[in-house]
């Protein structure tokens, strides 16, 4: 290539990088945007920080200050992050600067690491005018180390990188000086605490299952009340709801931790009892310690398999999750079938399509399978769908992304769904919106009424990032008109971020009867043999029968309907719904509940079970504790469910949707805006039969 040929292409290669960084950055800001290989290390720059990294840095701590801390974490998207001024965040100290005076309040450490950096949350709120130069004075034992930063209007939020010497009990005191920049006299406001400087040691760890390694999820901390984690390229992260630091147990790990109480919490997915356990320290020396996992339920024994139906092994730029990496996820969240995504973000890029093989990966254990599918993504009108089973990529990956090569909201997604189908899998539909309300915009699955009417759609998921008590009603409104739709539960997780949901928060179990087969799995999948929980274990039967059975009825006819549920989180209510209403519960609060009762039908029906309690921190990904099974379809003297109200509601609903299609500027000739008009409206056909048009 001649050197103006390499110029070309340097100049293209760099133009794509830039294009690609500003469609899906990472935020040049957050120094703990990724998970972790190292454990949990100090933040090596004192500030000023991120929001983000700011609030990280605080859940490193224990204390159930993360409680009000993390209530936009469980609540995501239908709450405000809280008020960090007004929020007490353990460990940290608090800078008041107002004309009237300053302020310090100051809650310190009383057990420090010696010869490694304290990262000392400092949150300052300058009232004061103007540009302020701050200066912040640590003294440990004698040793003076003096910090400066420039403060803008409003919280500034910075660490005090404390670097402790010696061992023993010192005094530590930490001091401020205020003023305009280069002004003086400055303003002193100060803060002191007794602390104990303790040397290391190290615990050698191990999860065991009947005395085997197994996978767990493990939260470590030290005398320090700071979480700890292995540097052996063990992937570590927090829970999403509770900002709980853990790390990824392989089965045995030694972690470096300083002298004194250590405190374990163990847990492995939804079937295995929580194990928390304390170890004595003792300076350089190692002890040994085994976590043993039981399980209150094995689930797999009897044919069900969870799986999560949407998971992102690599988002964003930043790309280093290995197929290694998401077996070890699945194995410590005991994760049976992981369905990885090949999908774009915000971009043109395509994330993980080297991994696609249209069978799962070689890694891929007995009861514990990875798989590559793809999430189809439309930009604007439409939404997200899930396509488990395909045994090849369906294309276009993606519409309705401006300066990409899908530009358009061309086709719609009802074609992507016929084409997974002819690939042997199930269109699902993803996260389905946070707010239901009589507008489609205020939802993101927009287009499922038109696809499931029409037949290329079978499930949805039910349980996913978004809430469901918006995801129930669009799906009990679905089905009242007589369609069928199985529930799916997706996590949405991207496994390469430090503070993200974690794979198989949510997920779906699904009965195949038999050993673990990916294809059987799909089929039945399909088929709505499944229930989804974000912790409960829920069985439901109607006259024997599993979920997505059909039955043929007359008038009067009556059913035995029979549930269950064990859960390692308590439950306040397992229920039994018809046509979207409760007509039988039992009440907690309690890990078990049962429930056996008959039903009487007029006419035609879903029924289907489900599971209510309160929040709790096991639960990684919800604010809530939930599970619901896939309906029993019945007919009753031939006919379906058949509400008109709601049949009606989907008529409007398309005719927005058209509406929106109609006046788009995302389609490239007049045809394709057709061709989206009359597919929106032989859908409606379907809603306008079903409500006795």
């Amino acid at each position: 290539m001649n050197r103006l040929g390499l110029v070309l292409s340097f100049a293209a290669l760099l133009w794509a990088s830039e294009a690609w960084t500003r469609n899906n950055p990472v935020p040049a800001d957050e120094r703990t945007f990724e998970a972790s290989r190292v454990g949990f290390q100090p933040i090596d720059t004192a500030g000023p920080l991120s929001r983000n990294d700011f609030v990280r840095l605080l859940l490193r701590r224990a204390g159930n200050f993360r409680i009000p801390l993390t209530v936009n974490f469980r609540v995501w998207r239908r709450a405000d992050p809280p008020d960090l001024w007004e929020t007490d965040l353990g460990r940290a100290i608090k800078l008041d600067l107002a004309p009237e005076g300053h302020s310090v309040r100051a809650e310190l450490p009383t057990t420090v690491a010696a010869g490694v950096v304290l990262n000392q949350p400092l949150l300052v709120r300058n009232r004061l005018p103007g540009a302020i130069d701050l200066q912040a004075i640590v003294e440990i034992g004698g040793v003076r180390v003096v910090d400066r930063f420039r403060l803008v209007e409003g919280l500034n939020f910075f660490s005090l990188n404390i670097r402790p010497s010696g061992k023993g009990t010192q005094q530590m005191r930490v001091s401020f000086q205020a003023a305009e920049e280069s002004a003086e006299p400055r303003r002193e406001s100060s803060a002191t605490s007794v602390i104990q400087v303790v040397e290391w040691g190290t615990l050698r760890l191990r999860t065991h299952e009947n005395g085997e390694a197994v996978g767990a999820r493990v939260s470590l901390y030290g005398a320090d009340d700071l979480a700890y984690a292995p540097d052996d390229g063990t992937l570590s992260k927090m829970t999403w709801t509770a900002g709980e630091p853990f790390f990824y147990s392989k089965g045995e790990h030694e972690i470096r931790l300083l002298a004194g109480t250590a405190t374990i919490k163990a847990v492995r997915g939804f079937e295995y009892t929580p194990v928390e356990q304390t170890v004595e320290i003792r300076p350089g020396e190692t002890e040994d310690l085994t976590v043993n996992l039981e399980r209150f339920s094995n689930l797999a024994a009897e044919g069900w398999y969870g799986g999560d139906s949407h998971i992102h092994a690599n988002y964003n730029d930043h790309e280093f999750i290995t197929p290694e990496d998401v077996l070890t996820q699945s194995l410590g969240e005991d994760l049976n079938v992981a369905n990885l995504m090949v999908a774009n973000s915000s971009g043109a890029q395509v994330h993980d399509s080297a991994y696609f093989e249209g069978r799962p990966h070689r890694l891929s254990q007995k009861n514990h399978l990875l798989r590559w599918i793809e999430e189809m993504r439309n930009g604007s009108i439409y939404g997200h769908m899930c396509l488990p089973g395909i045994d090849k990529l369906v294309h276009p990956l993606y519409t309705g992304f401006p300066g990409t090569p899908q530009p358009n909201d061309y086709p719609p997604n009802y074609f992507q769904a016929k084409g997974a189908q002819e690939a042997g899998g199930v269109a699902s539909y993803a996260h389905p919106g946070y707010n239901f309300t009589d507008s489609p915009f205020t939802m993101s699955a927009r287009e499922l009424p038109v696809d499931l009417a029409l037949g290329a759609v079978e499930a949805m998921d039910v349980l996913s990032n978004s809430n469901e008590a918006a995801a129930l009603p669009y799906w009990y409104k679905l089905l009242n008109t007589g369609l069928r739709c199985s529930i799916s539960g997706g996590s949405d997780s991207f496994t390469n971020r430090r503070h993200h949901w974690l794979p198989g928060g949510q997920r779906v179990y699904v009965h195949t009867g038999g050993a673990l087969d990916y294809k059987e799995w799909v089929e039945a999948y399909r088929q709505g043999h499944s229930f989804a929980s974000n912790g409960p274990l829920l069985k439901f039967t109607v006259n024997d029968k599993l979920a997505g059975s059909k039955f043929e009825l007359s008038r009067g006819d009556t059913l035995d309907v029979k549930a269950s549920v064990v859960s390692l989180v308590s439950i306040d209510a397992l229920e039994i719904v018809v046509n979207g209403e409760v007509v039988a519960a039992t009440k907690g609060p309690a890990r078990e509940l049962s429930l056996d009762t008959k039903v009487t039908l007029e006419e035609g029906s879903w029924i289907a079970a489900r599971a209510r309690g309160p929040y709790d921190r096991l639960l990684v990904n919800d604010d809530n504790t939930f599970a619901h099974s896939s309906p029993v379809y019945c007919t009753v003297d031939g006919a379906g469910p058949r509400n008109a109200d709601d049949a009606a509601f989907f008529i409007r609903w398309i005719d927005q949707l058209i509406e929106r299609v109609e006046r788009s500027d995302r389609f490239a000739n007049e045809g394709q805006r057709t061709e989206t008009v009359e597919l929106f409206r032989k859908a409606q056909g379907y809603y306008k039969t079903a409500g006795g048009e």
